[in-house]
């Protein structure tokens, strides 16, 4: 009961900024965006966390606050990947896109911990092209032209960090399980083309088949 009763007071007085961003106050907008930053992968009410991040994304966009909008895009990313990544497939990449585009622009101005926490935004926009690849008859280009490209970016992004950060830091910590995972996917890319090139080889050479066979009964069925 006494965990509910906070749960309802906090969300109560986020309601309060959620329905008028106008009112947020500039020490508690930023306490609340950093403790977002950092903690929305853990936090479990993902609807408040989103609609609190739209609120302090109209709050910050109206005073030009780069960094912050970089924050709110990453948190919005999150919380739609863990409430539907089917259905918003196509904002969580443009958020993720977003995100890039002011993470790397902003780099050199950004802490230690905003560039660590902010890394998980390449990470997250690689599960999110896999979660939705299709076979289709781009499938190979796309792989090569658009997730490959990104994945050794994203990959060199973080190899450039851990050279420049204390890794001992704790919020480092989890920079090389990062960096792991997508090395892992970057080589699965050239073996999902071959897998799928020897398909394609198959497929060709049946359908060759298949019309040989058909012309073959169409001169027999003439006689």
């Amino acid at each position: 009961q006494m965990y509910q009763k906070e749960t309802d007071f906090i969300q109560e007085y986020l309601q309060y900024y959620i329905d008028h961003p106008s009112r947020w106050q500039k020490e508690e907008a930023a306490s609340l965006l950093t403790y977002l930053f950092i903690n929305c992968m853990r936090l479990e009410d993902t609807h408040m966390i989103y609609a609190a991040a739209l609120s302090l994304l109209e709050y910050y966009s109206s005073r030009q606050n780069r960094v912050a909008e970089m924050k709110c895009y990453y948190i919005l990313a999150i919380c739609l990947h863990d409430l539907d990544v089917f259905h918003f497939h196509k904002e969580i990449l443009q958020y993720c896109e977003m995100v890039i585009v002011r993470y790397e622009e902003l780099y050199v101005t950004l802490s230690d911990m905003e560039k660590s926490y902010g890394l998980s935004i390449y990470d997250l926009l690689s599960v999110c092209r896999y979660e939705m690849l299709h076979a289709d008859e781009q499938f190979s280009s796309f792989l090569k032209e658009v997730i490959l490209q990104e994945q050794e970016h994203a990959i060199a992004m973080v190899e450039r960090f851990m050279r420049e950060a204390d890794m001992t830091k704790p919020y480092n910590a989890v920079l090389p399980l990062i960096r792991s995972n997508m090395l892992s996917r970057r080589k699965l890319i050239p073996r999902i083309l071959r897998i799928t090139c020897m398909k394609k080889v198959r497929g060709f050479a049946a359908l060759i088949q298949l019309r040989v066979r058909r012309r073959k009964y169409m001169k027999e069925s003439a006689i």
